[in-house]
């Protein structure tokens, strides 16, 4: 059971959120360029989208962190109360006033996100980072650093194209000691390995730094699905990443790893926590815990199977994108509860439950006791009472890669070519 509940006491709260209307009064200009694409125009300059619900600005070089963190979940049926770019349909009037300049993340079908221009309330698809530097290019607003520098920035540093590194709780904060767990897990693989004849896998430093990186990505995407004064944790993981390459064979190339033939990733989102809490109600919040797990896995269950559906990668990210948003709204929507205690699993315990799960899992079992396998590396990663561990696995080879020599019959591993010299190129 992810929480229990021991005792009988009434916990209701109720919060207002009224940020936007203070900064109005406060923040002008920030109001005028509600829903705006703004373009820095001195120094480096860079493109901004102002939310119009909180008034700050965000990075567009970074758009899918922005769909997340800003998208606002919306019907086919409300969306169609919208006109296409170019239509000369107004639609409803009242519906587009209430969400121009917004980006709206369709909940329903592939995740499509939209923009909707508060110049013509008209809706604009962001499909493709093709569509969003036209609409940079279309509606972005010069405007001085100066004059920047008075909207609220939404990220504490400048806006770069590579994404901000996941910023990790502090250490005192993390019940677990993660450098033990992720060699603990290594060991236990490796058990299991020499008990089915087969030799233990090599330690990769490398490898593990591509993992520990997806496994930070995914911490931060369930920051706001999971929480320690709430009942049901909606919780998500995917082999999928939308900053470091779609999957760990590009992940993996892209941080200078490109000596392997095949390549492969268990992933695993343990919960360590036991969670004891007074409710008003102890039999209603009851069936909620009892529903939590069954609605938390025919979700993931459904996210599954549309990711590995003959989808485009852009599709794939926009699903991604828009189920974190939906989900966030549902966790909004839960009432709290007042937390009594919290206790924890050990390290050698998270560890053991979390390989005793892959080896009972016939993909995540096919990994760990492929033969051809030789070197792999462990990543673990905390939030919220879970640990979440990505081990990827490499097949090392020692030629037929880019600066490798060739293999016999003068063969390299594709794109790569034979030259002239016996390297693949």
């Amino acid at each position: 059971m992810i929480k229990k509940i021991i005792a009988i006491f009434l916990a209701i709260f109720f919060l207002a959120q009224v940020l936007p209307a203070q900064a109005a009064v406060s923040n002008p200009l920030a109001v005028r360029l509600s829903g705006r694409i703004i373009l820095a125009v001195q120094g480096n300059g860079g493109a901004w989208y102002v939310d119009p619900v909180n008034l700050k600005r965000y990075p567009i070089t970074t758009p899918y962190n922005i769909f997340s963190l800003v998208g606002v979940g919306v019907s086919n049926e409300d969306l169609a109360k919208i006109p296409l770019a170019g239509s000369k349909d107004v639609g409803d009037k009242n519906f587009v006033a209430r969400v121009k300049g917004k980006i709206l993340l369709q909940v329903q079908g592939r995740g499509q996100a939209w923009y909707v221009n508060p110049l013509d309330g008209k809706k604009y698809a962001l499909d493709s980072t093709a569509n969003i530097l036209s609409l940079i290019k279309k509606f972005g607003l010069g405007i001085s650093n100066a004059n920047l520098a008075k909207i609220i920035s939404a990220v504490p540093a400048p806006a770069v194209k590579i994404p901000p590194a996941v910023v990790q709780p502090k250490v005192a904060d993390i019940p677990y000691d993660l450098n033990y767990l992720e060699q603990k897990i290594n060991d236990l693989v490796n058990v299991q390995r020499v008990s089915n004849g087969l030799p233990a896998l090599i330690w990769n430093s490398d490898v593990a730094a591509v993992a520990r990186a997806h496994s930070q990505e995914l911490a931060a995407e369930n920051q706001d699905l999971t929480s320690l004064n709430k009942i049901c944790d909606y919780f998500l993981i995917h082999h999928e990443s939308l900053t470091g390459g779609l999957y760990q064979d590009s992940r993996l190339a892209s941080s200078g790893i490109n000596y392997f033939s095949n390549s492969g990733e268990n992933i695993a989102m343990q919960g360590g926590k036991q969670i004891y809490f007074y409710t008003a109600s102890p039999d209603a919040a009851q069936v909620d815990v009892d529903a939590c797990v069954p609605a938390v896995n025919a979700a993931n269950d459904a996210l599954k199977a549309q990711l590995e559906s003959n989808i485009s990668v852009q599709d794939k990210l926009n699903l991604i994108v828009t189920e974190i948003a939906r989900r966030k709204l549902i966790m909004a929507a839960e009432n709290p509860v007042t937390v009594s205690s919290v206790s924890y699993l050990s390290n050698d315990e998270i560890s053991s439950d979390i390989v005793t799960g892959w080896m009972n899992s016939p993909g995540h079992r096919a990994n760990i006791l492929q033969s051809a396998f030789n070197e792999g590396g462990i990543g673990v990663a905390y939030v919220n009472g879970y640990i979440i561990a990505t081990q990827d696995f490499i097949e090392r080879v020692s030629c037929g890669y880019q600066g490798a020599p060739c293999c016999p019959s003068r063969s390299c591993f594709v794109p790569n070519v034979c030259s002239a010299n016996n390297i693949c190129q």
